[in-house]
């Protein structure tokens, strides 16, 4: 993510949490969002989307726990109203078994995160039809990003 989107990101987060606390309604107008899921779809080209098994360490710190899925991301993401809409990604087979239990988004280099989040089966960031990852077992993947409106 380039310096201007972090920025962008700490303010909106700053903003929202600032008139959460004040009880009045933040909204991101669609081109902020635009900007943000631009440059998240820039990111994402030929990144990587990683499930590994333990508790999520914080996405600035070092991923932790055992790898259990690595799915390459296609080159081309699309972004329009503040949705970052992933392109064909290739099935895989996961490389061990484990419960899962956090998502991490790489850079194409496959180490700096972009991203990380909940995996679960309903309700989370990321949903998997099974928490129970089988080495050898085909993983497919497919969604969206999308940069929130505010409150």
């Amino acid at each position: 993510m380039n310096k201007l989107t972090q920025k962008l990101l700490f303010l909106f987060v700053l903003c929202v949490a600032a008139v959460s606390l004040m009880g009045a309604s933040f909204i991101l107008k669609v081109a902020e969002r635009n900007v943000i899921a631009t440059a998240l779809a820039a990111d994402f080209s030929a990144g990587h989307v990683k499930i590994w098994s333990g508790s999520a360490p914080g996405v600035e710190n070092a991923a932790t726990g055992t790898l259990l899925v690595d799915w390459t991301l296609n080159a081309t993401n699309n972004s329009t109203n503040g949705v970052t809409t992933l392109g064909t990604v290739a099935n895989v087979n996961a490389s061990a078994t484990n419960t899962a239990g956090y998502f991490r988004i790489t850079k194409a280099d496959g180490t700096t995160a972009v991203a990380e989040g909940d995996v679960g089966t309903s309700a989370a960031s990321l949903v998997l039809n099974t928490l129970s990852i089988v080495s050898g077992g085909p993983c497919s993947l497919s969604g969206t990003v999308t940069v929130p409106a505010g409150t």
